[in-house]
């Protein structure tokens, strides 16, 4: 249906026709007006394939002759239009109605249970997860209740065949599968600044017949309004905590201390200070579980306070708020202030009733939770928080897709990644039920590999993976790995700890176990940019998945050697 003029002419058709052929067939129509105008003398048949991929519209502009320069622009800008992020995702659009069940409530109220409990059922399904250490555990409770199913993370993936049922950190989510019951847990994090798009990117995306959406009343109205526009069918079903929990008097000794109770505090160096205090001032033990932990490292240290013999007491950040199951009779907060990221603030009344809900819990050895402080200060502030009702989220997180940046790119081939970033920023469109969430993060790290030479398939996935990694060092491995993905081979640093040095017994040290615990993060960045990038490119993956898992052993080791040590110099004090 092409005019004349276009129609294919000759035999002899360039190489580049291919690589057209190629490319067009899994881009948008801007490559298409991109091709037609950069090259007047175009092979006709090349021209006639551009002109199929345009609109009616497109076509019209093109007849016409217009100059390409402000319609680009203009096609650009209208790509930044985040107005209507349900619309991004076809797949799940095509199920129409599905069925929502929101289960609110506490936590120990049992809604994530119910909702697992309707996956197990499901012929096929995704739990979708906050942490690594949740989906672990979820692709632990299935597999053991014969599900066949696989476990996904940005680290690692463990795939079995004829597999029905996925469990994954909530980044991980396929919206391009088709499955019958998807649950997504901790949904009040869609408020999170940093990483709420990730659940707003996983509700409005899964292609579901049957959602269930677990977390605090705080996320039901945000969670309503989303499935209004993606007309699904909502229920919502609340839950009441199945244990008391209340708050008891101040602890203002370590020697108010007993077994089963956990102090918490939020930074490494009140962590170990306050670790070190108990341990010479009684009898207890410490166990401790902190954000930067490696997952096996908390998980190890939950399990070993678990069995309240030879520990007694928990020492932890609000890492401890979830992922693991612990025996805890008593929380006890040495503070109510946190540094975020960009600013020390009091703790919100979310974070504390999270935190506090890890005490008492159904299926634990204490039928009765309690919350208590260090000081008369910081209690008041608690018992305030107590008794305020959680706010509504008001706005859901929304993150420019990777489609989104590389068909800027398109537009602007001479903008930097960082441009491109800030080009969409500056002329996003957003509702009102959404925010932008906070990307210094990714400008930061696409500056820092701005001059490398990698493709940008992989510099998209080097910034939109590592956003984790701040530190100094952080950044010069991150520059190293790009440099070596322009080469098609990343490999691990030869500088390591491992072998005869790794598991070699030695007296506990700080300055080693931070060296370990950085160790840990290398590798954790090795291999989350193995999974998006290729073992074809990171050869030494199974090397990083191994000696990430013997660092993590050695921490483990060197935080409970440290215990034993204190233990000791005590005993020979008394």
């Amino acid at each position: 249906g092409l005019p004349g003029k276009f129609k294919e002419e000759g035999r002899n058709i360039p190489d580049y026709f291919n690589l057209f052929l190629r490319e067009s067939s899994r881009t948008l129509p801007l490559r298409a007006i991109l091709m037609l105008h950069k090259d007047n003398n175009l092979h006709p048949q090349i021209r006639s394939r551009a002109l199929m991929e345009l609109s009616a519209e497109e076509f019209i502009f093109y007849l016409e002759e217009k100059p390409p320069p402000q319609a680009i622009i203009d096609y650009a800008k209208n790509m930044s239009d985040l107005t209507n992020p349900h619309n991004w995702y076809s797949l799940a659009r095509s199920i129409s109605p599905r069925k929502v069940i929101i289960h609110a409530g506490p936590t120990n109220s049992g809604k994530t249970y119910a909702a697992m409990e309707a996956l197990r059922q499901g012929k096929s399904g995704v739990y979708l997860s906050p942490l690594r250490l949740l989906a672990q555990e979820g692709y632990d409770k299935l597999s053991s209740k014969g599900v066949l199913c696989d476990l996904k993370t940005g680290q690692e993936m463990i795939q079995h065949e004829g597999a029905t049922h996925l469990s994954c950190t909530v980044e991980c989510l396929n919206p391009t599968k088709r499955i019958e019951v998807a649950v997504i847990d901790e949904m009040q994090n869609i408020a999170d600044p940093e990483r709420g798009w990730a659940w707003s990117a996983a509700f409005l995306g899964v292609a579901a017949d049957e959602v269930h959406v677990c977390g605090d009343r705080s996320m039901v109205l945000i969670v309503q309004q989303l499935a209004s526009e993606c007309e699904d069918i909502v229920e919502v079903r609340w839950y009441q905590r199945k244990l008391p929990l209340s708050l008891t008097e101040i602890v203002s000794d370590w020697s108010q201390l007993r077994k089963g109770d956990a102090v918490i505090t939020f930074t490494s160096s009140s962590l170990y200070s306050i670790k070190k205090e108990i341990e010479s001032q009684t009898k207890l033990r410490c166990a401790m579980v902190y954000g930067s932990f490696p997952p096996k490292v908390r998980k190890l240290q939950a399990k070993w306070f678990n069995k309240l013999e030879d520990c007694d007491i928990l020492v932890a950040t609000d890492a401890v708020g979830m992922g693991l199951n612990l025996n805890i009779g008593r929380i006890i907060f040495s503070t109510t202030r946190k540094f975020d990221g960009k600013r020390e603030r009091n703790i919100t009344t979310s974070e504390i009733l999270q935190i506090a809900g890890r005490a008492g819990r159904f299926g634990t050895r204490f039928e009765h939770g309690y919350v208590t402080c260090t000081n008369e200060e910081d209690f008041k502030y608690i018992r305030e928080k107590w008794e305020e009702p959680l706010s509504d989220i008001p706005r859901a997180g929304i993150r420019v897709t990777h489609d989104l940046v590389m068909r800027t790119h398109e537009a602007y081939p001479q903008k930097t990644l960082t441009e491109v970033l800030k080009f969409l920023e500056d002329h996003r469109k957003i509702d009102p039920k959404y925010f932008l969430v906070d990307l210094t993060r990714y400008h930061k790290l696409a500056k820092y590999i701005q001059k490398i030479p990698v493709i940008w398939k992989d510099r998209l996935a080097i910034v939109f993976n590592a956003t984790d990694s701040n530190s100094e060092s952080d950044i010069i491995l991150i520059r190293q790995f790009a440099w070596m993905c322009t080469r098609n081979r990343a490999t691990l640093p030869k500088n390591l700890i491992k072998g005869e040095e790794l598991n070699r017994r030695r007296a506990p040290d700080r300055k080693f176990t931070d060296r370990l615990i950085n160790q840990c993060k290398l590798l954790d960045l090795y291999l989350s940019l193995s999974t998006v990038i290729g073992k074809g490119v990171f050869v030494d993956t199974d090397v990083a998945i191994e000696l990430r898992d013997e660092t993590s052993d050695a921490i483990d080791k060197q935080l409970k050697s440290a215990t034993t040590d204190v233990l000791q110099n005590y005993q020979s004090f008394e």
